[in-house]
């Protein structure tokens, strides 16, 4: 985790950060890539809302990739690019909110399917996603419902991001995700 890297290395604690903010980028990339896969629809509907989010996102991560100190250096790379383990579990999550949300979806309507998706994402919000986006193209979703569900997932995950930033117990970097993360959501909700 950056976290944890940041306070191993504390001189270079905005690297980690710039590190952190990229991730936020390549999130709702894919996010972009996994509902444009399910119904383009449905992007275009987002498109506010997430195009909202990245630009800032992509802002925030320049900022801090430019405010680097000189010598700071950048966390190794370490992994392989393909997770089975990680890629089951999106299957798993994707699984499991299209059965929680369809049944949810039956006693309680639209706001058990954004619960559900707001309660996924706080492990993973790309497989809650592709699963809005499917219930989406099979019309038992509607637009608002839909775009509601994929904002609240991204803000769910935006908590789990905060909580990881500070489990390295880095002050400087928990400080920097935290507010970064909490201006990408706050820029998805305007969008909405």
């Amino acid at each position: 985790l950056l976290s944890t890297w940041a306070k191993a290395h504390p001189a270079s604690w905005r690297s980690a950060v710039s590190g952190a903010l990229a991730s936020n980028v390549a999130t709702i990339v894919q996010y972009f890539v996994i509902i444009a896969v399910v119904d383009p629809r449905l992007l275009q509907e987002l498109l506010p809302s997430l195009g909202s989010a990245a630009g800032v996102s992509v802002l925030l991560t320049a900022a801090f990739t430019w405010w680097q100190a000189p010598g700071d250096a950048a966390p190794e790379k370490s992994g392989r690019a393909f997770r089975l383990w990680a890629a089951l579990g999106f299957a798993l999550v994707f699984s499991l909110v299209s059965i929680a949300s369809a049944a949810l979806r039956e006693r309680m309507g639209s706001t058990g399917i954004v619960l559900v998706s707001t309660l996924a994402a706080l492990v993973d919000a790309h497989s809650t996603a592709g699963s809005v986006a499917a219930q989406y193209r099979d019309a038992r979703l509607d637009a608002h419902t839909a775009e509601l569900a994929i904002i609240a997932a991204l803000s769910a995950n935006t908590l789990t991001k905060i909580v990881l930033a500070w489990s390295g117990r880095q002050v400087k970097y928990g400080l920097c995700v935290t507010a970064s993360v909490l201006l990408i959501a706050a820029a998805a909700w305007l969008g909405f």
